[in-house]
């Protein structure tokens, strides 16, 4: 009865790290997107980003409280690149441009800690290509659109 007590207690433990790591790196994940919209919003639009980093922070720190020491690192860094790209938008040189080339670095990172994830989270799946859907930097989307010149009626 004591070794049959025993395995349930393991078993619980397990379902419970494996719930709170799978919880954690949802919440890095979650915090990831909300940040990199507003870096991206910003570069587009030049709009100025609110990035709520308390949110990031507190998912890194779940993420080191529950994660496994691979998935650390790769929430590292991405952790990581975010401080060299908040350091170019400080700097005023996060344009377009600039912006274009870092994310592309961003998210290799976060390709890498998306991978690491599911080795972690799901043993035997295939790693990832992409991390997104998203068009590449030699899409026009990334270009603001030129000012209409065109006269309208009564303008000319």
């Amino acid at each position: 009865m004591l070794t049959g007590s025993r395995i349930s207690n393991r078993s619980q433990e397990h379902n419970w790290a494996r719930g709170a790591c799978r919880d954690a790196c949802g919440d890095v994940l979650a915090s990831y997107a909300k940040i990199h919209d507003e870096l991206s919003y910003w570069a587009r639009l030049s709009k100025v980003p609110e990035i709520d980093w308390p949110s990031w922070n507190r998912a890194m720190n779940m993420l080191r409280l529950v994660g496994a020491p691979e998935l650390v690192r790769a929430g590292d860094a991405v952790d990581s690149e975010f401080w060299l790209i908040e350091a170019e938008l400080d700097a005023g040189k996060l344009g377009l441009d600039n912006w274009l080339k870092m994310q592309a670095k961003l998210e290799a990172k976060h390709l890498a800690f998306i991978n690491t994830a599911r080795r972690h989270l799901l043993p035997g799946s295939l790693d990832l290509t992409t991390s997104v859907g998203r068009p590449g930097p030699e899409s026009a989307i990334w270009r603001k659109p030129e000012p209409d010149t065109t006269p309208k009626p009564g303008q000319e």
